[in-house]
């Protein structure tokens, strides 16, 4: 196609005279290879060259179409001639019986596939000596009528000749067999050629030296075992993972690979351990005068040396007074620099006259913190629990703080009377410090483990009734829906936090600035009413100013019927409750204030 015209009358003219001559057939090769720059296939070529009357005409067309012309010989104009007039036959056949059919003459059997005459209706030009035959012989099948060739070529039982395509034939019925019988064709010949190119292999390889010993030729036998084991295969691949992921989401619910301990004292001790450095008490009598908590002054860098005798630092630690421990200690160490001059007022004895002993910003301002066992009788503990349930009836939450202290005035006069000379005597705060908001908190663990909900009567009858079952009730339902959620929620920054019990250092002042002085009596005894709860006290000092690190230096302490714990507002003291595990918690708090 690429040559140029005036080359290609002389080319054509080569071809029809090397054709017409007949010569050999290695002339005859030399001839073909003349196309193959220009052709992308020698077979038409081959088919081309090999009719019995082609013209240079054929020949310019194969080069600019690229396809073959038609055969034209007067053989294949004959029989293409008596095709048409076949098919034109058979088409008006066919639609004589359409009418036929249409007009109620002939009806078409479904069971037989027959076309039955119902009248004296002709039967087609079939047959022109039976025109006159009136019986019910029912006609074959109409077959639909062939379409024209696109190409001349023979029939379709001669012998096929190069340039002539087969007569495509269109079936009534069978088109399923046709296309089976193409797929087994086509599985044939695949299999055919595998065949030829293992055995093109195997001979290749015997040229290179390789022996017969050495090769192996693996079967792949195809059919529908293969693809059933296949199928088989990929749905128990399916099953198998979606087991494993509903498996793996089982495990993630169930405390299989916890090894705490289900007592809710041991795990409250736990907690404590992991989050504060404790300093056992027995420990501290041995090393330290009995609960002193200063400081040594003056420590060199050489102290810390291995071989060095080691000063003992009784302050470094987090002392832990339990609850079988009776005690009556005081610590006093400075205040807050934040907290402001017109709230540091202390008692001063060195002073001559009462008034003088006032000193409204004295040099050495001292913040404290004690503990005091057997001060209040355990008979009076529940004449405070029942003024805790009487709140409760009146509708107000376990946790709510009231600043009416003319109720608690009311109810124990002599409570606060016993405070003050505490106050006084122990710590010299004046005595003009009044209370001002009381509260009776009570805490309750987070899954309702040993609180009695339902249990209106009992040995610590007073204790049940001193919390409020509806606001607790709620709480509890609020926070195990989140915490389930969380369990099953999105991965962050869309995940559900679940809820905790928080522990959250704070100073009293921090809430109200009139909150100078805390005194707290514990209504309950830990270990027996309630597991957990320890109140935590962190002084303020720079070993604990990481909240990464565990706490060292402070004091905590177990809750004991009667016992009393006071200790100041500011930030030297400030202080949390860890969270209750088992039972109920009951406290009983009193701010004060100077006037």
């Amino acid at each position: 196609r690429n040559m140029r015209d005036p080359q290609r009358p002389a080319m054509a003219a080569a071809l029809r005279k090397k054709s017409s001559s007949q010569e050999s057939s290695d002339e005859g090769a030399e001839l073909i290879q003349l196309f193959r720059p220009h052709v992308d296939n020698l077979d038409d070529i081959v088919e081309l060259l090999s009719r019995a009357s082609f013209t240079a005409q054929d020949i310019d067309h194969f080069l600019d179409t690229g396809k073959i012309p038609p055969n034209k010989s007067p053989e294949t104009v004959k029989e293409h001639e008596e095709l048409m007039e076949s098919f034109e036959q058979r088409r008006k056949q066919i639609r004589e019986w359409a009418s036929m059919i249409e007009s109620g003459g002939a009806e078409w059997d479904t069971d037989t596939e027959r076309l039955i005459l119902t009248d004296n209706q002709n039967r087609g030009g079939d047959n022109d000596n039976n025109n006159n035959n009136n019986d019910d012989r029912p006609l074959p099948r109409p077959q639909a009528a062939m379409p024209p060739r696109q190409e001349l070529g023979p029939a379709n039982n001669a012998p096929p000749r190069l340039g002539i395509a087969p007569l495509p034939v269109v079936m009534a019925n069978g088109g399923m067999e046709n296309e089976e019988e193409e797929e087994r064709q086509w599985l044939e010949r695949e299999e055919t050629e595998a065949e030829e190119a293992v055995t093109r292999s195997i001979q290749r390889y015997e040229r290179e030296g390789v022996g017969n010993d050495e090769l192996e030729v693996i079967d792949m036998t195809r059919g529908e075992r293969n693809v059933v084991n296949l199928t088989f295969r990929r749905i128990c691949f399916a099953v198998l993972a979606v087991v494993t992921a509903f498996v793996c989401i089982m495990l993630q619910t169930l405390p299989l690979l916890s090894h705490h301990s289900q007592d809710p004292h041991k795990s409250a001790q736990r907690l404590l351990e992991e989050l504060v450095h404790i300093r056992n008490l027995t420990q501290h009598h041995t090393e330290c005068p009995s609960y002193h908590r200063d400081e040594p002054k003056n420590l060199r860098w050489f102290t810390r040396l291995p071989f060095w005798k080691k000063t003992v630092n009784c302050a470094n630690g987090v002392l832990h007074i339990p609850t079988s421990e009776s005690v009556n200690v005081t610590w006093f160490f400075p205040c807050d620099a934040s907290l402001s001059d017109e709230r540091k007022l202390w008692r001063d004895e060195s002073a001559d006259s009462e008034n003088e002993k006032v000193c409204r910003n004295p040099t050495n301002n001292l913040c404290f913190r004690g503990v005091h066992d057997g001060i209040l009788p355990r008979k009076n503990v529940t004449n405070y629990l029942e003024m805790g349930a009487a709140l409760i009836s009146n509708g107000s939450d376990h946790n709510d703080i009231h600043y009416d202290t003319s109720f608690l005035q009311k109810q124990n006069p002599d409570l606060l009377g016993e405070l003050k000379h505490l106050l006084s005597r122990s710590y010299g705060v004046l005595d003009s410090v009044q209370p001002v908001a009381y509260r009776v908190s009570v805490a309750l663990p987070l899954d309702g483990a040993g609180v009695p909900l339902y249990q209106f009567e009992g040995p610590r009858n007073e204790l049940i009734r001193s919390f409020n079952r509806s606001v607790y009730v709620d709480w509890l339902e609020t926070n195990k829906r989140q915490n389930e959620m969380a369990a099953y929620s999105l991965p962050p920054p869309f995940a559900t936090e679940p809820f905790r019990d928080p522990c959250i250092l704070m100073s009293d002042m921090d809430v109200d600035s009139r909150f100078q002085i805390l005194t707290s009596i514990h209504l309950s005894e830990a270990g027996k009413d309630f597991a957990g709860g320890t109140s935590l006290y962190v002084d303020n000092h720079r070993s604990n100013s990481n909240p990464r690190k565990k706490i060292r230096r402070g004091v905590t302490i177990d809750g004991s019927v009667g016992r009393i714990v006071v200790s100041t507002g500011g930030q030297e003291n400030n202080r949390c409750r860890l969270p209750t595990r088992f039972g109920v918690r009951a406290v009983l708090q009193i701010w004060w204030d100077v006037e």
